[in-house]
């Protein structure tokens, strides 16, 4: 009994791992006879002529806009069949200037109550564009996603509405973005002279960023800075939460409602922080030096290094300081600083 009992066991087992791997097969292969693709390039005529690109999007589909070396402009088109990507692909030259016009549209698919687990969350329309091309000016009348990499140039513009971006990898002497309603990421090395971004209701991220001057405003948003190197930097927030690791240079740093947070081993040198209603925190780790601390708030506590104060100075205090909120506390923390050589002016 028991034999017979393992017998079969042993052969149920056996036919799920046969059926699980089959299924397995099946659907890598159903899936890839079930995407789609669409393809088309053009050859620019007179590339030593062009100084501008205009690049248009418009759609619902998500954008990857990455930069080649060669005259050509691609497009390619991927997606699944249940939900296909139509996409288009029109190109103007006139002077020193090419127009791209690309057209992105996704459907909401024939077969949404039955898609058999066959969707392509990958659907997007990759455009490969000339990256040295001196003055990139992009904009959108769409609803997506778009990611921007690999470009070296002296000015890209971009506008948008409602779209979202990621860029990376961008060496450029100018970048200006704003949008309506965008989350905006920078990650990967990117090095800027000048970048300013402004979105009126949106996130802000910048990640491994180096820069001669950065300018960063949102309405209603987090701004988040992570290993950033700027010799100015000036970040707004009418309505968020201003988070800032490892900021270095000179930064003026303002909200109306929300909180500023600065950490990090590495600080700016001079540092103005300002916040109408709300808690500014810093949390400075491993040696202090040369560093002067002033802050004020007219209804909050105020604490530097763990004692009630509303200064400090270590060395000669040319790094400086001045944090200020009307309602709100001011905390300053710190895991190095020596009792004997600090002044308090109160």
């Amino acid at each position: 009994m028991k034999k017979t009992t393992i017998f079969f066991l042993l052969t149920g087992i056996l036919t799920m791992a046969v059926g699980g791997i089959g299924s397995a097969i099946f659907y890598q292969r159903a899936q890839t006879t079930m995407i789609e693709h669409i393809n088309d390039s053009y050859t620019i005529k007179n590339k030593d002529k062009i100084k501008t690109l205009n690049l248009k999007l418009s759609g619902n589909a998500d954008y990857v806009i990455q930069g080649t070396t060669d005259s050509d402009v691609s497009m390619e088109a991927r997606s699944s069949v249940t939900e296909p990507l139509k996409g288009s692909l029109d190109v103007e030259e006139s002077g020193d200037t090419l127009t791209v016009s690309v057209n992105g549209k996704q459907s909401n698919g024939t077969f949404d109550n039955f898609r058999f687990g066959f969707h392509i969350e990958s659907s997007q329309i990759v455009l490969t564009v000339p990256n040295d091309i001196d003055i990139i000016n992009i904009s959108d009348d769409a609803s997506s996603y778009i990611d921007l990499s690999n470009f070296s140039n002296k000015e890209i513009s971009m506008k948008l509405k409602n779209s979202d971006v990621s860029a990376s990898s961008l060496a450029s002497e100018k970048v200006k973005i704003t949008g309506k309603s965008s989350d905006i990421n920078f990650w990967g090395d990117s090095k800027i002279d000048e970048l300013t971004i402004e979105t009126e209701h949106g996130q802000i991220d910048l990640n491994n960023f180096v820069g001669s001057s950065v300018d960063l405003s949102t309405s209603s948003g987090d701004i988040y800075l992570s290993e950033v190197k700027s010799t100015t930097t000036n970040i707004t927030s009418k309505n968020g939460e201003i988070s800032l690791y490892n900021l270095r240079g000179e930064a003026d740093v303002s909200g109306n409602n929300g909180s500023i947070y600065l950490y990090g081993e590495e600080f700016p040198d001079k540092l103005n922080a300002t916040m109408e209603h709300g808690d500014i925190e810093l949390s400075l780790y491993g040696e202090i030096k040369n560093l002067a601390i002033d802050i004020d708030t007219d209804l909050g506590d105020k604490e530097i290094f763990g004692e009630e104060r509303s200064s400090y100075t270590i060395g000669s205090g040319k790094n400086e300081f001045n944090l200020k909120t009307k309602t709100g506390d001011i905390n300053v923390y710190g895991d190095y600083y020596y009792d004997e050589e600090y002044t308090d002016e109160d």
